[in-house]
Parts: C-alpha cells; structure tokens; sequence
C-alpha cells in the first residue's frame, strides 16, 4: 500500500475514534448532569409532599408556632433555602423563622400564581434555586392552603463536576487506545482490502466475470468470497433482467395492442364495424391469417357470424352461417370457458371449413363477460404454429374485453330501444290526455301511434256494448271510401277479429309474400289498399280487449319481438286513454241523468194533481232527450181493467185521445210481458194498428214501457223519436227508470186523492159527532142541575123529614148526579177545545186561597176507605192564570185518583219549584211534552195508592175517549175517557206540562207545572 495512502487511513482512524470518544464523552456528561438534576427535583418534591402533610394539622386550626417548628425542622436540610405555608388565596402565614418578615403578604411572582392556579404539585428551575410547591390537603381531600419550597442546587452542581471530571479521564484514556489500535490495524488490513477495492471496481464497471483469490482464512478471505459470490449473483441477475425486458417487452405490445382495441371501442358507435376493427388488430398484432367472431343469436341461441377477416373464399363464411349445431372445438370452449387449441387442424376431426382455407393450427377463444359466454373468436394460421402462453392469455383478454364491448353494446342498444319506446309512448300519451271525448282520444291515438312507429296508416276498431261487432272508430291515412267492405268484423273473424279474440299482436314484413296473411285475412285489407306491411295491435284495459288497432306501411318492414312488445305498451296506453275517456263520458251522462232525475223528481214532487204531474213529467222527459220526440201516458183502469189515454206531450192531443175507441196493441203487449217493448220503425211494424196517424205526425221508431209500482204495472210510457234510431240497452234502461219515477208520482198522486177524499169525508163525520155531543151534553146538563136541586130540598128537609136510610139514598143520588154533572161538563169542554171554542182568562189567583176552596169542595165523608190528604205551604204565591182551567184540572185528576182508588190514600200537593237555569228533562214514563227550559212555577201532585195504569197505556190515555187497558180497570171507569184529554189541553194552554208515573198496584202520580 502506498505511505500516502497508509498516512490518510491511519489518520482517519484516529478521527473516528476522536469523534466516537468525544461524541461518548460528551453524551456521558450531558446525560449525567441530566439525571442527576431530575434526580434532585424528584428528591425535592419528595421532601416538599412530607412536609406539606406534617402541616395539614397545623395549618388545618391555624397553629402558627406548630407549623414554624416543622419547618425549622425541614431548615436542618441544607439544601432547603426557604419555605413558605400560604392560605388559599396565596397570603403567607409563615416561613418557619420567629421573624416571619414576609406573613400576611399575597405571593405574586409567576411561580406562585402558577401554583395556585394548578390542582397539584409543580416545580421550577430559578438560576440557583429549585422551586417546589403545592397544595396541602386534609385526608378526604379538602384544600387547606399550599406549601412553597425553595431548594438550593450547591449539591447537584458539586456532584455533576465530580462525574464530569472522572469522564474527562476515561475519554482521554480511550483515545490513546484507540490511537494505538488504528496504527496496528491500518497496517494489517490495507494491502488485502485495497485488493478488494480494486476488484470492486471492476465489477461496478460491468466486468461481472472478476474473481479475487480466496486463499485466507480469516475475515478478509471471507470478504473475497462474498465479492465473488456478488459477482456471480450480479451476472445472473443481468441474465434474468434481459429476460424480463423481453416479457416486459412483449407485455407491452400486448397491453399497446388492448390500449388500439379499447381506442376503436371508443371511436366508433357501429358495432359491427368495431368488431371488424378489433379482429383485424389482433391478426396483425398475433401474426394470424385468418380470424372470425360468433355470438349466440339472444332469441336463438345459435351462433351467427359477424364479423371475419382472411377468408379467402367467402362462401365458407356462407357456410357458417347455415350450420345449425356448433362444433365439439366451440362446444368445448364454449362450456370450459376455456380456450381450445389445435396445434395440427389438417389431422382434427372436424373443422372441415377451416381445412378447406388451409388452416394448420388454430384457437377458438369464449368471447365472455361477467360468467357468461357471448360467442367465441377463431383464429388460424395456414403455418404450423405452437400457441405460447402468453399469446392464449393475450388472445383471453381481448375475448374479455370483446364481451364487454358487445356487452355494453347490447346494453346501449337495448337503452336506445327502450328510449325509443319510452319516446313512443309518451308520444302517444301527451297526444291522448288532451281531451276527454272518446272520439277524440281514438282519431289523436291512432295518428300519434302510426307516426311513432314510422307508419303510414292505420285504423281504429273499438267493440259494441254487446261485443258482437268491431266497428270503425277512427282513421288515418285512409280515405273512408277505401274503407268499404272494412268498416264492420265480428270477433274471431279476420285479422282484426282474431286479434281482438287472441289478444295478441300479429304482424306481416311482407304481405304479398307471407301466407301466414293471404289465410288470416282472406281478401286483406292492407293487401287491398297497397300497403306491403301490417301490424294489428289489441287495445287493452284491465286486461280486457275492447279494439284492435290496425296499422300499415307502404314498404316492406322487419318487424322484430321489441316491436311487438312496443305495440302492446301502446295498446295498453290507448286503451286505458279510451277507456278514461269513455267512463268520463259515462260519469258525465251520469251526471246529467241523475241530473234530470233529481228535476223530474222536484217536478212532480211540486204537485200531488195527477194530470199536472203526468204533463210536468212528459215535459221534462222529452225537453231531456238528445233528439225530437214525443211521448204519450196510458193508465189502468181499475175498475174496467183497459188502459185510458191520460196524457201526451207533442202530439195533438184531441186527435190522440179520439183513437181511444180502440185499445193500442203496443202499450197492451207491454202490459202482458210487463217489459219495454222496442220498435225500430212503428211505421212500417206489421203489429201497428194505425200507421198513418204516425206518417201524419212523422214519428218513426218506439219504445214502450210499463210503470210499475210495487210490483203493480199501473200504465204505459210510450216515447217516440221523429227519425230512425236504435234505442241502446242504456238508453232503455234510463227512460225504464224515468218511468219508475212516473209510477211512483202517479201512485202518489192517486193516493193523495184518495186521502184528500177519506178526509173530507172524515171533517163531515167529526163536525157531525161534535154537533152531536153539543146538543146532548147541552140537553142532559139542565136535567142533571134540576134532579140536583130537587134531592138538595129532600136532603136538607124541605119537603119533610127522612130518616137514615132516606139519607144514605138521597147521598148516592147525590154522588152520582154530580159524576153525571162531570161527564156532562167534561164532554162540553172537549167538544169547546176540539172546535177551538177555548180561551184563556187569565187573572191573578192566590194559590192558597184556591187551594183552600178546593178542598173544601171534598170537604164530605167517602163511601169507601179512602183519605184526603192535602200538603202544601201556607204562604203560597199569587200567579196569573185562568182559575177555572185550574180547578177543572185538578178537579178531573182529583176524580180519576178517588175512583181508581178502592182503599188507601190520595194526596194533593203543591210547591213552588225554583229556576236553576238548567233545562227540565221529561224522563218520567208517559211524559208527552218535550223538555223545557226550567223557570219559577207551580208544580201540582195527585197521588194516589189505587190500582195503577199500565205503562203501554201511557201513550193514549191523554187522547180524546182514551183510556188505561187492563182486567183491573174494567167496569171502574164509569167515564168515556175525556178527563185527561181535557186535563191535557188546559194545561197546554196554560203554558205547562203534565206527566204521569204509574206501576200496577202501587198507584199512580199525575203532576202538573204551569208557569208561577
């Protein structure tokens, strides 16, 4: 080794270790001087913690001289400079000298706030000093004040200069060893290093064949060996580097050539032309001669050419095409989704096209996307040839990427198609929703579809109410005489017909050519009209057909299985559009018939004379019908039987009514089969009887129906139309409920004159009884008084003295002429109120005074074991009322209680009841009033313990003759039932109520309130 060379390692030997022992040295001092100061400041914190707690009881009672004494015990530390115990707010208490210069005075340095703003201890560097503090708590962690520490550093500082000092000594000791080593060393190791230097270069500069001699055995032969094996490592790795470059290479091209295919997917939207792009492509870049893609037909699933490329005879691309089974090679790559070889095709069983180009080798590769298979790719060359790995994955990638592309073709494709139907549709649908007319909707339908589906014309055939025929509802493109012969099929019958009977759609690409037409047509009428296509649609709503659409082009058009789909989405649309349009027709001659229904009803209901009725009806119905007519009403006879001409609208009525010598044949035939009865021309109807008279008055066609009400057929409806018209089930069916209406007005009306009769008839029987009861009531009253003051004169002796017996007789003549007197009175009264003879007489009535007189009325000994007893206050009020109406009620109530009372007690009571503003509830049975405000006024009560009134009597015995039903009341009454009646009206008049509680065999209680 060169002395320059030896000069430079040596003394770069001696820096390093310079530098290492320095670097040591130096960290060795730092990082002691570092321990032992946070050494130092653990210790104080230590120390400041116990003295803190040998405070917490002096400072806890405020123990100034025992918190001194522990801290001139801390002082005999040396370290300890100061101290200082403060309250919570900072203020010193002591800092354990007797002077205590600093006591009272609030810490205000930064240390300081910062501790009494901490929550535990903290410390600090202060040039020389350590500063310790923190707070001073009881047990249970109460806050008593805070303990401050300052510690002198003279003891660290002493002990770091000692360790710093002892360092020094071993750095230098360690450098002269160091020195010494790096001279041995340096002379031992350069010469072979220098060897390896040298070989290292050469090695760095390519020459991987340089080799050092590994004759040592120590570290530096070691070091030989390791070049060498570098080398050796090196110069394979060059070897395995130019391979990867070659497949890397060649992965590029492959990946360069996916990049050329993904950049023809991008440029162009015709599939058929990407495909050929992309076949192409891969034969340059694979150095194939020929090449051809299959996919599986979506409806067929056979395999369909589309695109090749090489084929030197273009029929065997033909033949492709006509083979209706795939090979056992396409099957096989087909179901492995794996590509498959054949290495020599000349000896292959099969692939007899490929054989006919030459083909010596060839692969089929799966053309898939996302699992499934989509077609495959074949390709040959003409040369012997052995398919590497790479070339089948490559050839494997661009399958995958070619399904993708024809997967998102077929997407895009199937997007088109359904925007274009979508577009359609709604075409078809903004076109129909702007009217709500059937006619409309059908002519607006039937342009928009046919101009939709890029047609030239079409027809629209809606079915009848009775889906016997389909007949022509709208047109386009077609003039309406072409249409001759067309405008009517039957279902089943036809295109048309079979189509509205299948429901499904039919197309012909080709009419002149497809026979399929000529034998569902017959004649045919686009074959007729010159078009070369058709397609009949149905038209659909809840899945009922009730038309078929029929379109038509000029050229000749594929029809495809979208296109069918497309025409039932638009069958469908028009029908629910038609359909909409035609239960909105409905509603609306709904509306309008419910229309005239309620009129015709408040017309007839204005009147209950039978011919106004008949002639407002008549009106009504022919003013209503949507064409000129006129109308006739025949009536039953009851008696005879035979129908009467009653009424006619429109016609004269003169001459109508002279044709009633004969009976008409069409209201009687009506009347036998008691339904409606249609003639389409009544002029001409063999079963007319007088045809002229209708020539006369120009009516043509008839309908006839029956009134029934009730199940009783009372008359005929007859409504004529002046031009020929069918008359639709609808239409008969509305004028059938126009003549139930009639019916019933007509029932109304003879029901109304019968009751307008009974009631005349029925004032005649009334005014005739009460001028009966007058006259009699009248003429026994005076009778009555006279054989009443005749026994008066007996009793009180006038005539003679009588005995005992004599007296008890003349008492029951007595009694019982006065009852007579009552019923007398009672029938004169009810007669009064009946014929409104009754008028109040109001005056002012002390009730006590009244009461008093009352009573002594029945002042007199009873012939049976029943008491009086009579409860009221005695200051009562003054009230205006008619004192008589009164007493007669009380009186009548007071009698009913006695008779019905074989033994016990009646009592009579009167109060004076209060107003609460609430309102009075009749809740007791036999109530007949409604509820009334409640106000001041008089109640009156007639109790009595008899034998009762039975509930189901309550509802009448207050009527005029009414009276309780019951074995128990029979032969007791000895009255004709006019004593309520009468206590009833008075009391109505009087402005008051009555009520009546009863239970059988308890009594009963009457209660009558009058305003106080």
């Amino acid at each position: 080794m060169k002395p320059s060379i030896r000069l430079k390692l040596i003394s770069f030997t001696i820096c390093i270790v310079l530098l290492v022992g320095g670097s040591i040295s130096f960290y060795s001092i730092s990082q002691g001087r570092h321990r032992i100061l946070a050494h130092f400041e653990d210790e104080a914190r230590v120390i400041s913690t116990l003295i803190s707690t040998s405070l917490v009881d002096g400072l806890y009672s405020l123990d100034i001289r025992s918190m001194r004494e522990h801290l001139e015990i801390s002082h005999a530390n040396r370290d300890i400079s100061y101290t200082y115990v403060t309250d919570r707010q900072g203020v010193v208490l002591t800092d354990g000298t007797d002077e205590n210069p600093r006591r009272d005075q609030k810490l205000s340095d930064a240390f300081s706030v910062f501790m009494l703003a901490s929550h535990g201890w903290v410390s600090t560097w202060d040039k020389e000093i350590l500063k310790v503090g923190g707070p001073i708590l009881l047990p249970g962690g109460e806050h008593l004040g805070y303990l401050q520490v300052g510690f002198s550093l003279k003891s660290p500082r002493e002990v770091i200069r000692v360790t710093t000092r002892t360092s020094l000594y071993i750095t230098v000791i360690c450098l002269v060893i160091g020195s010494l080593l790096a001279f041995f060393l340096s002379t031992s190791f350069s010469r072979p290093i220098w060897s390896i230097a040298q070989a290292s270069r050469r090695i760095g500069e390519g020459k991987l064949d340089t080799r050092l001699p590994t004759d040592r055995r120590d570290e530096l032969g070691f070091l030989a060996e390791s070049v060498n094996l570098m080398a050796g490592a090196l110069q394979a790795r060059e070897a395995e580097a130019i391979r990867a470059r070659e497949t890397l290479k060649a992965q590029y091209q492959d990946l360069q050539l996916l990049h050329e295919i993904s950049q023809i997917v991008l440029s162009s939207h015709d599939f058929k032309t990407v495909l050929q792009d992309i076949l192409h492509k891969v034969l340059v870049a694979g150095s194939h001669d020929l090449g051809l893609i299959r996919l599986a037909d979506l409806n067929t699933g056979m395999l369909v050419p589309v695109a090749s490329k090489g084929y030197r005879d273009p029929e065997n691309v033909k033949r492709h095409r006509k083979e209706t089974r795939p090979g056992r090679l396409r099957t096989e790559a087909m179901v492995s989704k794996q590509p498959a070889i054949v290495e020599n095709v000349p000896e292959y069983q099969g692939l007899s096209t490929l054989k006919r180009e030459g083909v010596h080798s060839a692969i089929l590769v799966p053309v898939q996307a996302q699992q499934k298979v989509l077609g495959v790719i074949q390709f040959g060359s003409r040369t012997p040839r052995v398919f590497q790995p790479h070339e089948v994955s490559l050839l494997e990638a661009v399958g995958n990427q070619m399904g993708l592309v024809i997967q998102k073709a077929r997407l895009f494709e199937e997007v088109q198609r359904q925007s274009q139907k979508i577009q359609a549709l709604y075409s078809v649908t903004s076109t129909v929703s702007h009217s709500l007319d059937a006619n409309t909707i059908a002519q607006a339908a039937l342009r928009a579809t046919v101009e939709a589906l890029k047609l030239d014309a079409g027809c629209l055939y809606i079915v009848d109410q009775e889906k016997t025929l389909l007949r022509v509802q709208a047109r386009y493109g077609i003039q309406l005489d072409a249409l001759s012969g067309h405008e009517v099929c039957a279902p089943g019958e036809g295109i048309i017909g079979r189509v509205f009977k299948d429901g499904g759609a039919v197309v012909f690409s080709d009419v002149a050519n497809d026979s399929q037409y000529g034998s569902m047509a017959g004649s045919g009428m686009a074959w007729d009209l010159g078009f070369r296509s058709a397609a009949a649609l149905p038209i659909t709503t809840k899945d009922q057909v009730f038309g078929v659409m029929y379109l038509c082009g000029r050229e000749v058009r594929e029809f495809t299985s979208h296109d069918i789909e497309l025409f039932l989405a638009i069958g469908v649309q028009v029908g629910v559009a038609i359909e909409n349009a035609r239960l909105f027709g409905e509603t609306q001659k709904n509306l309008k018939r419910v229309q005239v229904l309620r009129e015709i009803d408040q017309a007839i209901a204005s009147s209950l004379d039978l011919r106004a009725v008949l002639d407002i009806f008549l009106e009504k119905v022919t003013l209503t019908l949507p064409y000129s007519s006129a109308a006739t009403i025949l009536l039953v006879d009851p008696g005879r039987g035979e129908l009467d001409r009653i009424a006619c609208r429109n016609l004269d009525e003169a001459e109508w009514k002279q044709r009633g010598m004969v009976q008409p044949r069409h209201p009687l035939a009506v009347l036998e089969v008691t339904r409606p009865l249609v003639i389409r021309n009544v002029q001409t109807d063999p079963s007319t009887a007088d045809p002229d008279f209708f020539r006369r008055h120009g009516l043509v066609s008839l309908v006839v129906l029956p009134l029934v009400n009730k199940d009783e057929v009372v008359g005929v409806l007859s409504v004529y139309s002046k031009e020929e018209r069918e008359f639709g089930k609808e239409e008969v069916e509305f004028l059938n409920t126009l003549a139930a209406r009639a019916a019933v007005a007509i029932h109304n009306a003879r029901l109304y004159e019968e009751l307008r009769a009974s009631r005349d008839e029925s004032e005649k029987a009334n005014k005739a009884k009460d001028e009966f009861l007058g006259f009699v009531s009248h003429e026994l009253k005076t009778p009555v008084h006279a054989i009443l003051g005749y026994v008066g004169m007996i009793e009180d002796g006038i005539v003679g003295e009588i005995n005992q017996e004599q007296q008890q007789v003349l008492r029951k003549i007595i009694w019982h002429a006065k009852d007579l007197s009552i019923l007398i009175n009672g029938l004169l009264e009810a007669t009064r109120v009946r014929s409104g003879e009754v008028r109040l007489e109001l005056s002012a009535v002390p009730l006590g005074q009244f009461l008093d007189e009352l009573r002594s009325a029945y002042d007199f000994p009873m012939e049976k074991p029943v008491s009086l007893n009579w409860d009221y206050p005695s200051e009562l009020p003054v009230v205006s009322t008619d004192s008589d109406k009164l007493k007669h009620i009380l009186q009548n109530l007071i009698s009913n209680a006695i008779k019905f009372t074989e033994k016990g007690s009646v009592t009579i009571s009167a109060r004076i009841k209060e107003a609460n503003g609430g309102e009075k509830n009749n809740t007791h049975p036999g109530s007949r009033l409604p509820s009334t405000e409640a106000r001041r006024c008089v109640e009156f009560r007639v109790n009595d313990t008899g034998i009762g009134i039975p509930k189901e009597s309550f509802s009448y015995i207050f009527e005029m003759f009414g009276q309780a039903d019951g074995p128990s009341r029979s032969g007791r009454s000895g009255g004709v039932g006019l004593g309520l009646y009468i206590v009833d009206k008075f009391t109505e008049l009087l402005g008051g109520e009555v009520e009546v509680q009863s239970e059988l065999g308890k009594g009963s209680t009457f209660t009558v309130t009058i305003p106080a």
